[in-house]
């Protein structure tokens, strides 16, 4: 690991075998070194039956730059190691291997499985992949192509003179229908906006008095009546905006192992709100309490580890803490006490006051408002370098976490005022939903005139050849043979993630298999407060806090020396 020795946690994330791990790694902790450390020693230092070759083994990350940095390193710490041990044959034979390595992407790898399996996916074996400019450009043509047939249907159907023109003076409608179906917020964006809907369209009124009905996808007048209404109030009287929201919105859903699936959950969630909203509330607030619990706990270590001049910092940081702990146990008691998926009539007053209680605390929250430390001029550079780390992670705390992630989304507005407001953008949800569903179909169609496929088609068929075609929890055949050829599957920047990638990963590895888990990822759960692309951050942060429990047979491991920089 060039002149550094490796540190007592770093030679356990290199050494530990026989289940899954899970690395978190703080930046400069040098996890691309510790990565390229297993690769060698899962080739050259466990017994010979454990051992594995270089076509055995693995390696993904998310971009082509990353890909390469790892083949990179791993061949130059194979390279170290037979220069410290020249006679060592079976070293060369596996440095003489590393062209053929699996070190990709991992839609090379998505790329590779259905090359290799491409009658089971039903694919010409001809068929070529767009890079993402033309990806985009298809995109734009087919969309386009679809609002001019909409447009027709409207015009035909349209009796003359009906064509009202938008409320300029009530423009923010438009932008709280479009944190309401947001879906750079989170996978569960119809409901975590922090934005009650109803605000920003009471002054539209509900066109027409609609109401949340049946969707529509295949109705052709219907959709472009639908169509036509949110063009005029979501993109006052332009399509642009609109046009935006579905490439987004359809690019996320092709994120999700069951993107037909989300679509109707959303749609039933603002057909029956008080019903299904709520407890959606409840289950995505708890979920991001989680979440945040586990990445302070983490930041507080980080602020402590810079010395004293942190610690003022990292007891804020674990203050809010217990404070997350105090409301995802009120939030657990609720959801114990109903299902997670309705709420009956009777049960509603108690649930909403639970859950009020726990909104209004949230909402009523405040950091202590105390300084910092303040270091004499002419103290060290490291130790002010030192501090200024410590208060960059309360900051990161205070003002993406919770202002950002806790309060907007979920505690400036009731219960009450979220039922109203779905009512009130029910119907403009259900066009949205309506329309993504008619441009994947049109989208898809295409691409298939044209015998290509995206980087999202990867993903999909190597998710479907993967899972039986009776559930997709389970593996299928083609699975298992990955299961047999892989000992072991190593994937770097974890928290970059979506959900259909992870679940490609699970089912390539030995998790959804017999044999014993194999699975190393690492991430920093620092970086992953942030979206990289359409990543789901909780999936790391999540995974991490299952591995830390006492009963789980896999393995959570922290790393968190800085060697970049040091007080």
């Amino acid at each position: 690991m060039g002149t550094l020795p490796l540190t007592p946690q770093q030679r356990h994330a290199v050494t530990t075998s026989g289940h899954s791990v899970i690395v978190s790694a703080a930046a400069g902790s040098g996890k691309t070194a510790v990565l390229a450390e297993r690769y060698a020693h899962l080739i050259c230092d466990l017994p010979a039956d454990q051992r594995a070759n270089v076509d055995q083994l693995l390696v993904l990350t998310f971009t082509d730059a990353a890909a390469a940095e790892m083949r990179g390193r791993i061949e130059e710490t194979l390279h170290t190691r037979l220069q410290t041990d020249p006679e060592n044959r079976r070293l060369r034979e596996q440095i003489a291997l590393l062209d053929a390595a699996h070190i990709s992407t991992v839609h090379s790898f998505c790329h590779w499985l259905i090359r290799r399996w491409f009658n089971e996916a039903g694919l010409d074996p001809t068929t070529s992949v767009l890079d993402a400019d033309e990806a985009a450009l298809l995109k734009r043509e087919t969309l386009a192509g679809l609002f001019d047939q909409l447009y027709q249907q409207v015009e035909t159907t349209a009796p003359p003179g009906s064509k009202q023109e938008p409320d300029l003076s009530q423009a923010t409608g438009r932008e709280h229908l479009s944190i309401a179906v947001n879906p750079e917020v989170e996978q569960n964006s119809l409901l975590c906006s922090g934005v009650s809907p109803a605000e920003g369209l009471r002054g539209y009124g509900n066109p027409r008095g609609l109401k949340p009905a049946a969707r529509n996808a295949g109705a052709g007048t219907a959709l472009a009546a639908g169509f036509n209404e949110l063009v005029e109030v979501y993109g006052l009287g332009e399509d642009r905006d609109v046009a935006t929201l579905v490439l987004q919105l359809h690019d996320f859903v092709a994120s999700l192992p069951d993107p037909d699936g989300w679509l109707e959950d959303a749609w039933a969630i603002v057909a029956k709100p008080q019903a299904r909203a709520l407890p959606k509330l409840e289950v995505d607030l708890e979920r991001e309490l989680t979440w945040q619990i586990e990445y302070c706990e983490l930041a507080t270590a980080r602020a402590e580890a810079v010395g004293q001049v942190g610690q003022h910092y990292a007891t804020q940081i674990q203050d809010y803490v217990e404070r997350l702990r105090e409301w995802r146990t009120t939030l657990q008691q609720i959801n114990a006490d109903h299902s997670t998926t309705d709420v009956r009539t009777d049960e509603a007053p108690t649930v909403l006051g639970r859950y009020e209680t726990v909104r209004h605390n949230i909402s009523e929250f405040a950091f202590n408002s105390a300084q910092g430390p303040r270091l004499a001029k002419g103290t060290d550079p490291a130790i002010t370098r030192a501090r200024d780390r410590a208060r960059q992670e309360l900051t990161a705390v205070k003002d993406h976490l919770f202002q950002d992630r806790l309060k907007k989304r979920f505690a400036l507005f009731s219960v009450d005022e979220w039922v109203e407001g779905l009512e009130f953008v029910a119907p403009f949800i259900a066009t949205i939903a309506d329309l993504v569903t008619a441009f994947r179909n049109a989208y898809s169609a295409e691409k298939r005139k044209l015998t290509t496929l995206d980087f999202s088609d990867l993903e999909r068929f190597a998710f479907d050849l993967l899972h039986r075609a009776d559930t997709s929890d389970q593996a299928s055949d083609v699975a298992r043979a990955l299961q047999c050829r892989f000992a072991y599957v190593l994937v770097d920047e974890f928290q970059d993630i979506n959900p259909i990638q992870h679940e490609i990963i699970r089912l390539a590895s030995r998790e959804a298999g017999d044999l014993p888990n194999n699975l190393f990822v690492v991430g920093d759960v620092k970086q992953s407060i942030y979206r990289f692309r359409l990543a789901e951050p909780t999936v790391f942060a999540h995974r991490h806090d299952a591995f830390r429990e006492a009963t789980c047979a896999d393995e959570a491991i922290a790393l968190q020396a800085n060697f970049r920089s040091r007080p």
